[in-house]
């Protein structure tokens, strides 16, 4: 369980330096990655603003139809 928590540490601090640099995508991506690994309110809340921010969910539902499973190609050169 540690790892997760770890893993989910790690995604959490790239989701917040993706919101940083203005990249909400990205964000989505890691938070929802981090959100899985180890659930933690400070993720559902940064995640809640970030669709906000987004237009809601089904612009990430249209993300994920139009990407698949390559996530790593929603972050750019991540």
């Amino acid at each position: 369980m540690d790892s997760n928590k770890d893993e989910a540490v790690k995604c959490l601090r790239i989701g917040k330096a993706a919101i940083e640099a203005g990249d909400k995508q990205c964000a989505l991506r890691f938070l929802s990655v981090a959100k899985r690994s180890y659930p933690n309110p400070q993720v559902d809340t940064l995640i809640s603003r970030s669709y906000e921010e987004r237009g809601g969910k089904q612009q990430a539902a249209d993300n994920r139809q139009r990407h698949g499973n390559r996530w790593w190609s929603w972050c750019g050169d991540m």
